[in-house]
């Protein structure tokens, strides 16, 4: 329960410090004089002194999720190089007590030194920063244990993305595993002589991909989840492959009967399985198990309230009415009458946040139909022959995913410029390689009989043989004025007319930017009482124009 009072002295100490730190040099007159505004944060978190100033900027800055490395940290202390030791100090004190901790995102970040990685606040900091409560920031108790694996889910989701290290992963685990340390399951895991806390990780994330639905999991998959180093996968692996994994020693896993000849399948034990899946084990024994793809419910999936410009929406209507069950079938049946194939492939491309694979989303809502869903970049390998392998094996998945649900799934290649690019002349092997790949998806493509939706911001780069394949084609383009108009009217219902009329005019949004502002705003209205104004919403749309230019956001509270 949020405990307002709490919470809005700490924010207030947040901003009193941010307000007075912001832009000078951190002297020793500044930081004594600083001692009434940090007492809030420092009773509430029991840091220092020194330590709340500088957690005060981290959250700050995870409030406007904002990451911050050296180089802003010097910019924002009115660029004095002296501050950085006694900072850099205090950081590592922090990062100890797990409240902050090296963002692990993109590509981009993995190539700069420890030394200048963005660091950002934990999200049970910030939870407890805004509830004012302070039991936010333990490890919580959850009623059974299907909820908690779901929290170790979400953790695991945070070192796919690079934003938790494996070390991150598994003390949150192993924390998570205390807190509830009463659960009959996690008191059969830790009377398991021989098991470290990283065969527990990798344990339950086999446990999770069971929980749904997926019968038998790629080891090499799992493990590359659960560590970040190269090094410890290579490790890990090669104790499945040399049999003396302890998870496998000790009959907790077993090697799956039907394996792909390119990798290695595993599930839970017929024991494991019952102590961990309970109830749940019938759902493991699903006769079809998704491996390259991810199959979504349409049921699950949000219905939203979608604008388009006339000719795009004109197209989106004409496919959703195509798809319509008793349609499809006639669209089907018409089509092989006249000896053509049955697909129906959809071309979505155009410029990110229009809305390509939001449509596709609504488009299998609106017809009932399951989505198959496959990030094309997770096809490619190193491995000499295996991507091939991989294109080959996505079809024959999609077709028998649709005979198990009875009804034609929609595929959509997310991405799909990745592998299906225009053919190079090969001088080398990579070249050959990527030939052989795009030459099997138009082949794949030529035969198939499906519904498929392929999405892609670089149309021109799609070989033209493939284009030819392609029934449908929706050029997503920034939406006009007047679905502009429609989409900040549906967004922001209480702002004027004049005042929606002017946003319209001087930002030229997407969808998608759109709703970044309408989270900002959310952010507001739980710091402060009093409702938005339309001055502020202004400003945090130029703000949204200036981060799309890849200016950098300043660093502090909009007043």
């Amino acid at each position: 329960m949020t405990n307002k009072h709490i919470s809005k002295n700490l924010l207030s100490s947040v901003q009193k410090i941010i307000q007075s730190t912001k832009g000078h040099a951190l002297t020793d007159e500044l930081i004594d004089s600083l001692t009434d505004d940090t007492k809030p944060l420092v009773d509430f978190y029991e840091v220092s002194h020194f330590q709340a100033i500088v957690l005060s900027l981290y959250l700050d800055c995870g409030l406007r999720d904002i990451c911050l490395d050296t180089e802003r940290l010097v910019d924002y202390f009115g660029k004095s190089m002296s501050v950085l030791a006694d900072i850099h100090q205090a950081i590592d004190e922090l990062m100890d007590k797990k409240m902050i901790y090296y963002r692990r995102h993109s590509f981009d970040m993995s190539r700069k030194t420890d030394h200048n990685k963005p660091i950002q606040v934990h999200d049970k900091i910030l939870a407890a920063l805004l509830k004012g409560d302070k039991t936010l920031m333990e490890s919580p108790k959850v009623e059974g244990f299907n909820n908690l694996l779901w929290e170790v889910r979400d953790m695991i989701v945070k070192r796919i993305d690079k934003v938790f290290s494996t070390d991150d992963l598994v003390e949150g685990i192993m924390s998570m595993l205390d807190a509830n340390a009463e659960m009959q399951e996690i008191k059969w895991l830790k009377k398991i002589d021989g098991i470290d806390k990283y065969d527990i990780a990798v344990l339950l994330n086999i446990t999770i991909e069971h929980m749904e639905g997926i019968e038998e999991c790629d080891i090499s998959k799992i493990v590359n989840e659960v560590h970040d180093e190269a090094r410890d996968r290579i490790r890990y692996k090669r104790s499945v492959k040399e049999n003396h994994c302890p998870l496998f020693t000790l009959n907790l896993l077993q090697h799956s009967d039907e394996d792909f000849s390119f990798s290695s399948y595993v599930r839970l034990s017929d024991d494991a399985m019952e102590v961990l899946l309970g109830g749940c084990v019938d759902v493991v024994k699903k006769p079809f198990k998704p491996k390259f793809g991810t199959l979504i419910d349409p049921n699950k999936i949000k219905e939203e309230k979608l604008f388009f410009n006339e000719e795009e929406q004109t197209q989106i209507d004409k496919i959703t009415k195509a798809l319509q069950e008793d349609k499809y079938k006639e669209i089907v049946k018409k089509m092989q009458d006249n000896g053509l194939k049955g697909g129906v492939t959809i071309l979505s491309f155009g410029a990110a946040g229009t809305g390509k694979t939001s449509s596709a989303y609504q488009i299998a809502k609106a017809t009932d139909r399951f989505i198959y869903f496959i990030e094309m970049d997770k096809i490619q390998s190193k491995w000499v022959g295996e991507s091939e392998k991989n294109a080959k094996a996505i079809f024959e998945e999609i077709e028998k995913c649709s005979k198990f649900l009875g009804k034609e799934v929609i595929a959509v290649f997310n991405e799909a410029d990745a592998v299906i690019g225009k053919r190079m002349e090969a001088n080398s092997s990579v070249d050959k390689s990527f030939n052989t790949l795009t030459n099997i998806f138009l082949q794949a493509f030529e035969d198939y009989k499906g519904i498929a939706i392929l999405t892609t911001n670089l149309a021109n780069h799609f070989d033209e043989a493939f284009m030819r394949r392609i029934l449908f084609r929706i050029q997503f383009h920034k939406p006009e004025l007047s679905v502009r108009k429609k989409i900040l009217t549906n967004v922001f219902s209480n702002l004027s007319d004049t005042m929606i009329d002017k946003i319209n005019e001087d930002f030229e949004f997407t969808g998608a930017q759109i709703a970044n502002v309408r989270k900002k705003i959310l952010i507001k209205e739980i710091l402060e009482e009093e409702d938005h104004n339309e001055e502020y919403i202004f400003k945090l749309c130029q703000e949204e124009q200036v981060l799309t230019k890849a200016k950098r956001a300043n660093i502090g509270f909009i007043q």
